[in-house]
């Protein structure tokens, strides 16, 4: 069917999403003539390939396989409403890439000069070459674009296809044109690769390393590619050959690849190099002043794919990381705890599991001079528990379901706890012993000696179970076993626990909130 690439419609769409504030849709991004039009990408394809420009071809390539993964055959009614019948420039697009540090970096096999800044085409180039491709019009076709969408739907063709089914459905359809993008894309990185422009290379290590866009893991040639991209300068495949490289024991060159990727700004190299000079690794000394400094850079640089640095950075501040032992002097040189918490919050924040229970014990005892937040605790808890699976994270959840109760010892009676906690959760939320037992019987299912102790008491008072001493008792010697102090001195006091087994096993539910949390 004819058809001309409308552009304006998508850039006055985007313009006016920007000027109401709100972000324009990614579904702008197809350029509905690619995405519907018969043979447009033969046509695109001999356009790209005029260009002669690994840049602009690079740029082309990820387009399609941005596009391509929009089509998810699973979500099709969505996709139907997101207006997916504007063409898009794509200026805006490679602007996108020439800002991203990763992006941009493509070199033409006709450039001798070894600087990388004349392996570059300039953004505005590039720019206007790729304009020229998305919006060319189809050869044979009228401006008219007043057809509706059916008509072009009816007249989709694939190479090599002679008729489309009888029975066609939306998700047949997005699944050819996903297919169609895809390995067009594919091709293209495929072809750029072997011109050995870098970030080409460093796709298809992606990819042959995690098994991504049909490849199959292979280790060997995702090496092959890291290191033929680490010699077109892209600092994360340098990050990826230095791993490669302490792996087998290449210590000097390792510290090398990880030295030249930190200095280009890989957070993952920054925070490695890091924890090089803090612990004395690869043949280092120690450098604790010089440690700390790079990890301060890391954290501050810490995203959703590595938010490790931010989460060691906290531990190391509050001298809490079981193989560092900072002077007091350095640690206030760098914010203290005050910053510390700062540090782990932000981890917690970005996803990483082991500081959001970290920063939840911290908020459920009130340490390094946070206040005692059972409202933030229980969240963070809670979003690790069941996103990350983390045995600490349900049993400080059993804690919380159970009044804060932390056990026989504990020093505090509901009304400290109520008075303590500054966000009012505790006097707000009811006891919920059922909860506290099974978080608990999941923790010390995961082999945590302290699940296993506070089990192992829940057992003995009756807390979310009916009380079985000899359960109790199994479970205080397979925490002492596993070196637990607290379950070896209750077992010794024997006489207690058969006390608590035999005596009358009325006891109240509702204890008073100046007493103690242990239940008799």
């Amino acid at each position: 069917m004819p058809f001309t690439p409308v552009v304006g419609k998508t850039v006055a769409a985007a313009a006016a999403a920007a000027a109401a504030g709100t972000a324009p849709s990614k579904y702008m991004k197809a350029s509905y003539s690619l995405t519907n039009h018969p043979d447009a990408i033969k046509i695109y394809r001999s356009m790209a390939e005029k260009t002669r420009d690994p840049v602009i071809q690079l740029t082309y390539a990820k387009y399609l396989l941005e596009i391509s993964d929009l089509y998810d055959v699973k979500d099709d009614q969505r996709r139907r409403s997101s207006g997916n019948n504007n063409a898009h420039r794509f200026s805006a697009l490679v602007q996108y890439y020439n800002v991203n540090p990763l992006y941009g970096r493509a070199r033409s096999v006709d450039h001798g000069d070894d600087d990388a800044s004349s392996r570059m085409m300039t953004a505005s180039a590039s720019r206007i070459s790729i304009d020229s491709i998305l919006s060319a019009p189809i050869a044979g076709s009228s401006n008219n674009s007043s057809s509706s969408n059916s008509d072009y739907y009816r007249h989709l063709s694939m190479p090599g296809d002679t008729a489309r089914p009888a029975r066609w459905t939306v998700s047949d359809e997005n699944r050819r044109k996903k297919k169609m993008l895809e390995d067009e894309g594919i091709r293209w990185i495929k072809l750029l690769a072997k011109q050995n422009v870098g970030e080409a290379a460093y796709m298809m290590a992606e990819w042959h390393q995690h098994g991504l866009r049909g490849f199959g893991k292979n280790s060997t040639k995702a090496l092959r590619f890291y290191k033929a991209a680490a010699a077109e300068l892209v600092p994360e495949a340098m990050y990826e050959v230095a791993k490669v490289d302490e792996q087998f024991g290449h210590t000097a060159q390792a510290l090398s690849n990880y030295r030249r990727a930190a200095d280009k700004g890989v957070v993952e190299a920054i925070y490695r190099v890091a924890r090089i000079h803090l612990m004395g690794q690869l043949g280092q000394r120690r450098n604790v002043p010089l440690g700390l400094t790079l990890l301060a850079q890391a954290a501050e640089r810490a995203t959703e794919q590595c938010p490790e640095p931010a989460y060691f950075l906290g531990l190391a501040l509050t001298r809490a990381h079981p193989k560092l032992d900072i002077p007091i002097e350095t640690i206030h040189q760098f914010g203290g705890e005050a910053a510390a918490l700062q540090y782990l919050e932000r981890a917690a924040q970005l996803g990483l599991g082991m500081a959001q229970t970290r920063i939840a014990f911290i908020y459920e005892y009130g340490l390094y001079g946070a206040p005692m937040n059972l409202a933030k605790s229980f969240a963070y808890y809670d979003i690790a528990a069941q996103k990350s699976d983390y045995p600490q994270s349900m049993l400080g959840l059993s804690r919380l379901y159970n009044h804060g109760c932390r056990g026989p010892d504990d020093p505090l009676t509901d009304a400290e706890r109520m008075a303590r906690d500054v966000s009012g959760w505790l006097a707000a939320t009811p006891r919920d012993e059922d909860a506290a037992f099974r978080w608990c019987q999941k923790a010390a299912d995961q082999g945590l000696p302290d699940a296993m102790f506070l089990l192992g008491w829940y057992y003995e008072s009756g807390v979310g179970v009916l009380r079985d001493y000899d359960r109790a008792t199994q479970l205080y010697t397979q925490a002492a076993a596993k070196g637990h102090a607290a379950a070896a001195h209750r077992l010794r006091q024997s006489n207690s626990v058969t006390r608590q087994q035999h005596q009358d096993t009325r006891r109240d539910f509702h204890p008073s909130k100046s007493t103690r949390c242990t239940l008799m």
